[in-house]
């Protein structure tokens, strides 16, 4: 037989092979849920400009070559992550939510991958987990509706939160491995290469999230306390006779892991915040949580004298007259910040909490920034950094000579400090923002908002984005059809996760194999953050006077719920490997 006789022989039987590992069932999952979110548009709202049109008009400078744009008050208001993210979808000609959906499921199969190379058991048991676990990923209502369709930055925050909770679970198999191997002292022969990739990915994929939303440090206080805790595990095992200096040098591979991760996050946060330096004068990446601004906003919020009893209100009407009596550059901001009720940025507080002589927490910080650049002719980021300084400095001085009477500072622009919730508020809160996990709040019923009539802002979004409106179109029967889709789909997780979580909460009880502990380690971490976030959400929510559970900024949550509940699911039916 000739020689290409042989090789087209062995190429039929190399793709025979290939066949037979494909899963087809997976691939229909894959495509189904796909082609689901292909079907439903984007949620679009062009006349927000510090929201939704300000990560798309950032997109569009990007696009241009022109960096962020020219400066205004709130160009650098929000983190620029999600507006690289729609540079990049730019030149892939799909709309944005679709390419969302598509790494939110290939990071969904990386989870179930980790999550069965974590434990032992058949090829066959291990099929069946990823097939029956995707199909529960893939056909999560919440990443269908309405708030997770929108050209906005929470869906890349949501995406970035599942992969951060997915690469940790690697990192606690990895040092599992380490720590708990035949040769109990395989750490001393660990190359750093064995780990690096991780801490690199970890690092990355963090700088997203906080170049997405501030607030990222949530995952870190449900993660850092874990690996920690890991370690004293391992040093503290009954089988092995640790020397003093062991325990410490074990130690190392975490400290490791910390400088690679840190490393990796500060290089895209430095390279932004430089090139800001060199456009807009100022090494910085956002200006709303950082900078002088937010000194001298939350120094505000600490003042006592004439602080409101309403938790939404963080700057009260006796607050800013207390202020003005000693500042110089408060006192400029009195005619734009005490204007007529129910007009300006009031109208949004007097609309969602009843109150129309205020603005709440959610609007008083935007209305500060904008008082600020119209009493003081501010034309760019030097002076607008300028100007907060001199009123921090103002308030602070006041505040050391007792002009004033002021307490601890604001937790953040629009919150108040921590001691000024009642416990009992953020308790309830608490709860009912971790409830509405389940209530499925996060998948809201499906909108075709694409409200709008500025010519040049839906200028800006149509040169932007690619939307898919060639599929249906409003009020047909096909959208109509995909909306009661996704009310069914909801109603049936709403009976699912409720049964499934409290079955994943009784393996953190069940007294099994002693390396499985480190299975328990993980679902501490997801549930530890789940109540951290519920917790950051009660804050949030007492600031703004919104509803709790409000789906917009829950989402985050929605996949680590998930992941607890099927992590859990595979402990109490997958062995655990091993190592010991």
């Amino acid at each position: 037989m000739k020689n290409n006789e042989w090789t087209s022989i062995s190429w039929i039987r190399h793709l025979r092979t290939r066949a037979r590992t494909f899963d087809f069932l997976i691939i229909s999952i894959f495509s189904s849920s796909l082609g689901l979110r292909w079907l439903i548009p984007a949620t679009i709202y062009p006349n927000s400009p510090n929201d939704d049109y300000l990560g798309v008009m950032l997109a569009h400078n990007l696009i241009r070559g022109h960096w962020f744009g020219g400066w205004s008050p709130d160009l650098l208001s929000k983190p620029p992550a999600y507006s690289f993210f729609l540079m990049i979808a730019h030149f892939i000609p799909v709309d944005p939510t679709v390419l969302i959906h598509l790494f939110y499921l290939l990071i969904s199969l990386l989870f179930l991958k980790f999550t069965v190379d974590f434990f032992s058991g058949s090829d066959e048991s291990k099929k069946l987990f990823i097939r029956v676990g995707f199909l529960f990923l893939a056909f999560n209502p919440a990443v269908f509706a309405n708030d997770f369709s929108r050209i906005y930055r929470t869906s890349l925050d949501t995406l970035a939160t599942f992969l951060f909770f997915t690469l940790f679970l690697k990192l606690l198999t990895l040092l599992r491995d380490i720590y708990f191997s035949g040769d109990r002292l395989a750490w001393k022969h660990t190359s750093i290469k064995t780990y690096s990739w991780i801490g690199i990915s970890l690092g990355l994929t963090y700088s997203v999230m906080v170049l997405t939303r501030y607030e990222a440090i949530w995952v870190l206080i449900a993660t850092i306390p874990v690996l920690f805790a890991v370690w004293i595990f391992s040093i503290s095992r009954n089988e092995i006779k640790w020397k003093l200096k062991n325990k410490y040098r074990s130690g190392v591979i975490l400290i490791n892991l910390f400088v690679i991760a840190t490393v990796a996050y500060l290089i895209p946060v430095g390279v932004i915040s430089t090139i800001n330096k060199a456009v807009y004068g100022v090494f910085e990446v956002e200006n709303f949580f950082s900078g002088n601004y937010e000194r001298a906003i939350t120094l505000w919020e600490g003042v006592q004298t004439g602080k409101s009893n309403l938790s939404f209100i963080p700057v009260s009407k006796g607050q800013r007259a207390a202020v003005y009596a000693v500042s110089p550059a408060a006192l400029s901001l009195k005619p734009f910040l005490d204007g007529l009720p129910n007009t300006g940025w009031k109208t949004h507080n007097c609309a969602a909490t009843g109150v129309c002589d205020e603005s709440g927490g959610g609007w008083f910080p935007w209305e500060l920034r904008s008082a600020a650049v119209d009493s003081n002719h501010i034309r760019n980021e030097v002076q607008f950094q300028d100007f907060f300084g001199r009123l921090a400095d103002e308030i602070s001085l006041a505040c050391k000579s007792e002009l004033i009477s002021c307490g601890s500072s604001g937790m953040a622009p629009g919150a108040k400090p921590i001691l000024d919730y009642s416990p009992h508020q953020l308790l309830d809160t608490s709860v009912k923002a971790f409830g509405s996990l389940f209530t499925l709040e996060q998948a809201a019923n499906v909108n075709h908002a694409d409200n709008g009539q500025d010519p040049a802002q839906l200028k800006v979004w149509h040169s932007t984005i690619h939307f898919n409106y060639l599929i249906v179109t409003k009020n047909s029967n096909s959208w109509m059809g995909m909306a009661n889709t996704i009310t069914f789909l909801r109603d049936i997780y709403r009976y699912l996760l409720p049964i499934f979580f409290i079955l994943a909460m009784l393996f953190l009880f069940i007294r099994q194999e002693y390396i499985n502990r480190i299975s328990k380690f993980y679902l501490f971490s997801l549930i530890l953050g789940l109540i951290t976030y519920s917790g950051g959400m009660a804050i949030f929510e007492s600031s703004v006077g919104f509803n709790v559970g409000y789906s917009l900024y829950a989402l985050p949550m929605q996949p680590v719920l998930l992941m607890f509940i099927i992590f859990g699911s595979a402990a109490m039916t997958l062995r655990p490997k091993e190592i010991l």
